[in-house]
């Protein structure tokens, strides 16, 4: 099944073509069509379908982590990486000491150290639109790029600690984990 579905993608997206100014919906197209295999990799099991995507823990375990191992953490995402790939970024020029820096505290094993990233390499389904879109689109741009910098077997926690609120779906359900998750952020 996996295989068809793969096979209609590419498909589509050889029908996919740019002439003069980039049609800004067909781009958004081709980045959903793009990351879909990563999206869709917790929905469907396929022995056959073997994608790489980083462990990280949930925002409730990090916090727990913290709280009850009086541990730090330093939360790596897009910015991050530009910075470690000797990217300008809009508040900061390259550079390499930085870059370097960056490289080493993500590679650190101190035991009270988390390092976090964001969870944005497989489903999308719980953020907002805007949020899914901006990460469909660094994922299908910079995914090879990320990945470089990490170690898959490395367990890595939540960098979206402090964003409980912000990037999410809203629903009765999620107000009522965030009164309880903001009154354990809290206790840090």
């Amino acid at each position: 099944m996996l295989k068809k579905i793969e096979k209609e993608l590419e498909r589509f997206k050889k029908k996919l073509f740019y002439s003069g100014k980039k049609n800004k919906q067909l781009e958004e197209i081709q980045y959903k069509l793009e990351n879909m295999p990563y999206e869709i990799y917790d929905k469907i099991i396929n022995n056959s379908f073997n994608v790489q995507i980083p462990k990280i823990k949930s925002k409730e375990e990090t916090l727990d982590k913290i709280i009850n191992d009086k541990c730090s953490i330093s939360r790596f995402g897009d910015g991050e990486f530009a910075c470690m790939n000797y990217s300008r970024i809009s508040f900061h020029d390259p550079s390499e000491d930085l870059a370097e820096r960056l490289k080493e505290v993500l590679s650190s094993d101190l035991p009270n150290l988390l390092i976090g990233l964001p969870d944005c390499f497989d489903s999308l389904d719980c953020y907002v639109p805007y949020t899914r879109a901006f990460w469909r689109k660094y994922m299908s741009k910079k995914r090879q790029m990320t990945y470089s910098y990490l170690n898959m077997n490395r367990v890595y926690y939540n960098a979206f600690i402090n964003r409980y609120y912000l990037d999410f779906n809203k629903s009765d359900e999620h107000y009522q984990r965030c009164c309880t998750y903001f009154k354990r952020l809290m206790e840090i």
